[in-house]
């Protein structure tokens, strides 16, 4: 029984791995295209007029995809919390640290000052 929703488990950590990166390399490409839009234009000497329709869509995909990762990403924490209620232990995680507490919207997120040695 242990072996079988071990091998369950697995199947679905698998497809849910596949779709986390899947989804990653979407967004990376559908963002190099929207930088690519206004170089495009400018190394053709187009008016700033060219393009933007082209870019706000494309912009809109980003966006969308932004939105599908934090959802992806939660369903990644709720098949966490489904293999904790099986009795299953994680054997790992990825890049081998532990994963780190979502923010929520109410969390405030603070930003650090940064000195530079190259000055």
């Amino acid at each position: 029984m242990l072996n079988q929703r071990m091998a369950a488990a697995q199947k679905v950590a698998d497809r849910l791995f596949s779709a986390e990166a899947a989804l990653d390399s979407a967004l990376a490409e559908v963002a190099q295209l929207t930088a690519a839009v206004p170089i495009a234009r400018a190394e053709a000497g187009l008016s700033a007029m060219f393009g933007q329709d082209a870019l706000q869509a494309a912009q809109a995909a980003v966006t969308a995809l932004v939105d599908a990762r934090g959802k992806l990403l939660e369903t990644h924490r709720q098949l966490d919390n489904t293999k904790d209620q099986m009795g299953l232990r994680t054997k790992m995680f990825g890049g081998g640290m532990p994963k780190p507490e979502p923010l929520s919207a109410e969390q405030p997120r603070h930003l650090t000052v940064v000195t530079s040695d190259a000055a």
